[in-house]
Formats: C-alpha cells, sequence, structure tokens
C-alpha cells in the first residue's frame, strides 16, 4: 500500500469516528448544564436627604395648639426628609404677631436640630437589640444631641457676624455667654470645641434645655416607647464600633460639625459632667417609665 493510499484511509477513519461520538452526544439523554445567572441581592437605597420649607398660618382658633405642640420642624426617617415650618399670623393680635416672628428667626437653629436627627438616625433608630434603659437612653441623648447642635450653630453664628444669634431661647444665651468668655478676644478668629470648657457648657445647657422640654410635657412618650419596645428575636446587645448604650459608649452620637472642624463634646467635657449628664438622663427615664428605680446604672464610671 502505498503512503498516499493509507493516508486517504486514515482520514476517512477520522471523519467516520468524530461523527459518530457527534451523533452519540446529541441523542444523550443526560442533559447539558447552562450557566444559571445568579439572582442580584436586593440592596435599600436610602432616600437623598431633603429640606422642604411648609407654611404654617397661626391664627386666634389654632394659636393655644400650636403653643402647646411647640415644634418648628420636624425629622420623617421614612423619607428621609427634615420639614421646617415658615409660620404665618393670620390676626392682629400682637402675641400671634411676634410667636411667628420669633419662631421664623429660629429657622436656622431648627434646621440644625432635625438635620442633626437625619444624621444620627442610623445609630438612634432600630435600637431594640440593646435593653430597655439602653434604648431609653438613646431616646433622651437624642434629644439631648440635637440642641447641643444648636448651641454650636449659633456659636459659629457669633463667630461670623461678631452679633449673637438673634432671638435665641434661653438655654443658648446661657451658653454663649460662657462658651464667649472661655473662647475671650478670639472668637471672631478660631473657636477651640474641643476645649474641656467649652465641651462642659455644650452639654451642660443642652441638657437644661432636654430637661425643661421633659418639664413640659415633651418627649415623655418617645422614652416611654423605646423603654418598652422590647425585640422578641434579638436579646443581645451588640453596638456599632464605640456605640453601645449598653456599655456606656457614646461617642459616634455626640460626633458634631462646626465652622472649625469636627468636635465630640462628650469625649472632651469633664468627666463630672458626662456623669452628670447621665444621672439626669436616667432620672428622666425613670420619671417616664416603669424603669426599676433600684438599679444600679452609672455611678461612678467616669473617674478616670
Amino acid at each position: 500500500m502505498n503512503k498516499k493510499h493509507y493516508y486517504s484511509l486514515l482520514i476517512t477513519y477520522m471523519i467516520t469516528i468524530t461523527s459518530m461520538v457527534c451523533v452519540s452526544c446529541k441523542g444523550s439523554s443526560t442533559p447539558v448544564k447552562t450557566k444559571k445567572h445568579a439572582k442580584k441581592a436586593y440592596v435599600y437605597k436610602k432616600p437623598q436627604l431633603k429640606i422642604r420649607t411648609d407654611t404654617l398660618n397661626v391664627s386666634d382658633k389654632n394659636y393655644k395648639q400650636l403653643t402647646k405642640k411647640g415644634a418648628g420642624g420636624v425629622f420623617f426617617p421614612a423619607t428621609n426628609t427634615v420639614v421646617v415650618y415658615h409660620f404665618i399670623p393670620v390676626s392682629s393680635n400682637a402675641k400671634i404677631q411676634k410667636y411667628c416672628e420669633h419662631n421664623n428667626n429660629q429657622r436656622a437653629l431648627v434646621v440644625r436640630h432635625e438635620l442633626e436627627h437625619a444624621r444620627k438616625a442610623g445609630l438612634t433608630h432600630k435600637t431594640d437589640r440593646f435593653s430597655a434603659m439602653g434604648r431609653a437612653r438613646v431616646a433622651a441623648i437624642n434629644e439631648i444631641v440635637a440642641p447641643a447642635s444648636e448651641i454650636i450653630e449659633a456659636i459659629d453664628y457669633h463667630a461670623r457676624t461678631g452679633q449673637r444669634y438673634p432671638d435665641a431661647k434661653t438655654f443658648i444665651t446661657k451658653a454663649d455667654s460662657v462658651i464667649v468668655s472661655a473662647t475671650g478676644p478670639f472668637i471672631s478668629i478660631y473657636i477651640n470645641y474641643n476645649y474641656q470648657p467649652i465641651a462642659d457648657a455644650i452639654i451642660t445647657y443642652a441638657l437644661e434645655s432636654f430637661v425643661d422640654a421633659v418639664n413640659r410635657g415633651y418627649y415623655r412618650h418617645t422614652i416611654n416607647k423605646a423603654y418598652n419596645n422590647q425585640s422578641k428575636h434579638n436579646k443581645k446587645s451588640v453596638g456599632t464600633f464605640l456605640f453601645d448604650p449598653d456599655k456606656n459608649l457614646w461617642a459616634p452620637l455626640w460626633e458634631l460639625q462646626t465652622s472649625t472642624g469636627h468636635c465630640n463634646p462628650y469625649n472632651d467635657a469633664s468627666p463630672t459632667i458626662r456623669q452628670k449628664l447621665m444621672e439626669r438622663v436616667d432620672s428622666v427615664i425613670y420619671t417616664c417609665t416603669n424603669a426599676d428605680k433600684n438599679i444600679l446604672f452609672f455611678t461612678n464610671n467616669f473617674s478616670h
């Protein structure tokens, strides 16, 4: 057999074998595995923070009701929206006109107050993993940090303009006096919010604002609801890094923005002021809930 004929037979044989294999694969009962596309995990995207101004007409009819309510703004966590009210007097009553003027003058502070709630929503909502006292403390301190941010907003205004914030509430004017005194003649140049006397003043007068509001009936329902909102599923306290009310870790909740950078009054305050803060918070919780007053909480935790 010559080589030419031999190669011809070899090629024919290879084509025949290849065809048989292909037919066998095609008729096989074994399904061919195909790649399945993995389902994309659903990721919740928090709505972009919005600030909205709503008009509020103040008349002889609704004046008393509005003064009892007292809020110049509100934060809605579900939609991540801060609503601030613009007060319009629809009465010739001088008291009503003054009320509207006063509230409108507070707008920058109200916005700052509600924005602070918005910024801290990740810490202050869904706190059911903490103990009852832990949850109540978060609710209370959330309402102390917000007026603390108002103090900073007012002091920044004073440094920027050389004047006190107009028509400010009493707790802000008190804080302004102490902070300006501690800062001295350099207030228009630089405010060291990390300076202990300034941090002490911010916490002291923010706490005063909170206690005064509680005495007028505000925040009681919020604190009681937080205390009694115990989860049936997760009993273990697991806090965010450096934030766990059951372990007395509060720093992230007190992180605040200023015109000169970030500050943290809680970290920089004296142990005495931090102790006073927590003792007063616990005292308020006792008056708003059925908490056991015989339990020892944060006594002497700030001696170092």
